[in-house]
């Protein structure tokens, strides 16, 4: 089956260089950057997964975008180790939820889905920039991640996203970094803050794609 030959695939490349691995996509989303899937189609999935993989290899649920954990019980939770979910909008608890709820509180999305009795990570969480400002997202990205980080029953928790996708990134589309690059850096990594962007570094980005262009035409013109 499809499924079947693609996790043999993946395994053939990836098997034992990974510490964890996501099987699918928020199937319980219906946006157009979720990969819809009924419960049936999940379990399916995964099944191959484990099998490709092995009982050794660390596997989370999809990534669960609904918010509502009652989706995850339709699933056969024996095949997964852990559970993920996305918890976009979530504020962290000393947020001033009054005036600014998003859409609820992060512990007590979190606390929802550890009552599935599986260990929790949150591979996804972030706010765009093109819905608030750079001093707002670096605010919002400080909390999240010191909240993160205090909670022992968190797996892993990501930021979404490195890369400018449609404004969550930590850095701009010109490749510098907005404030919120380094409030994770301080926040998530307990390090130093950040040097000075390069003003140039959007002009060195594109003259770098320019010459590997031209080294790319060169090759294939020999």
């Amino acid at each position: 089956n499809a499924w079947g030959t693609f996790a043999d695939l993946y395994a053939a490349r990836y098997k034992g260089r990974i510490d964890y691995l996501g099987a699918g996509n928020e199937p319980d989303g219906t946006g157009d950057e979720s990969s819809t899937q009924t419960p049936e189609a999940v379990n399916s999935m995964a099944r191959e997964f484990r099998r490709a993989f092995g009982v050794s290899q660390f596997m989370f649920t999809p990534g669960f975008i609904s918010g509502d954990p009652n989706w995850a019980l339709q699933l056969d939770l024996s095949i997964f180790d852990a559970v993920d979910a996305h918890l976009y909008g979530k504020r962290p608890p000393d947020w001033d939820h009054a005036s600014d709820p998003g859409t609820g509180n992060l512990d007590d999305g979190i606390d929802a889905y550890l009552r599935l009795g599986l260990p929790f990570g949150l591979s996804e969480i972030g706010l765009s920039t093109n819905e608030v400002s750079e001093e707002y997202q670096a605010r919002y990205c400080g909390g999240v991640m010191a909240r993160l980080k205090e909670r022992a029953d968190v797996i892993v928790g990501c930021w979404f996203a490195f890369h400018n996708h449609a404004g969550f990134g930590l850095l701009r589309d010109d490749g510098s970094w907005k404030p919120s690059a380094n409030m994770f850096k301080m926040v998530a990594g307990n390090g130093a803050p950040l040097p000075p962007p390069d003003p140039c570094a959007g002009l060195k980005g594109q003259l770098a794609r320019v010459r590997n262009y031209v080294q790319t035409a060169r090759r294939l013109s020999r």
